[in-house]
């Protein structure tokens, strides 16, 4: 439980096991919505670019597949 007076998050537990054994608990941390927005963003930009390089790949792919066939005949 965090100690309140002093703002401290990192508290040591005051129960009697702890006097063995040191257990720290710490709150999560808050997620701001404009963090949010960027990691959209962020996301987005991700998805376009590995949509971008699966078009090529399957592109290339193709012009091989067809170099292959006409090499065969």
């Amino acid at each position: 439980m965090p100690n309140i007076e002093t703002g401290l998050i990192n508290t040591a537990d005051s129960s009697p096991v702890a006097s063995s054994i040191a257990v720290h608990s710490e709150q999560p941390a808050p997620v701001i919505e404009a963090e949010r927005d960027d990691l959209t963003s962020f996301f987005a930009v991700g998805i376009v670019v590995n949509l971008v390089m699966v078009t090529a790949y399957f592109f290339w792919a193709f012009k091989q597949w067809g170099k292959t066939g006409a090499r065969d005949k």
